[in-house]
């Protein structure tokens, strides 16, 4: 699969990003997201209810530290870093990649960079994705280049 049918699924429903996730946590992020429109806050509201004590983020301002890492990892599995060019291949090598298959595969490879594990931060991704799904992937990578420049 090309990376720009890859990004075809973030032009569809954005809700589907949260098809992979088990109903309670779906529920959950319903619920958050009928308080705030903005799926950065929600992910963060998500972490905080959920990692009080997550080390080494939990200090200070630790659960937006905690999320910027996150969506950081993210970028560099999205926009190219070579550190997960293995899993990168093998999702764009999958014929017909799904929600779930994505959701799933960039959570296994950023949890560990991370320190946590993969379907607890997969809701967080699955609101990352919501996000990214405003625009392209393409657009995406470049806004975070900016954003860096700044």
């Amino acid at each position: 699969m090309s990376k720009s049918n890859f990004d075809s699924l973030f032009r569809e429903n954005n809700e589907r990003w949260l098809d992979p996730l088990p109903k309670h946590q779906r529920t959950l992020i319903l619920k958050l997201m009928e308080q705030n429109e903005d799926y950065y806050t929600v992910a963060e509201a998500y972490l905080t209810i959920n990692t009080p004590n997550t080390a080494p983020f939990s200090a200070g301002q630790g659960r937006k530290i905690f999320v910027d890492k996150l969506v950081l990892e993210i970028e560099h599995f999205l926009c190219g870093d070579k550190k997960y060019e293995e899993e990168r291949l093998g999702l764009f090598s999958n014929l017909k990649p799904t929600h779930t298959i994505v959701v799933s595969t960039v959570s296994a490879a950023v949890a560990p960079y991370i320190g946590a594990s993969a379907i607890f931060i997969m809701p967080a991704v699955s609101l990352i994705f919501i996000g990214i799904g405003k625009m392209t992937i393409n657009a995406w990578c470049e806004m975070r280049k900016e954003l860096k420049l700044q």
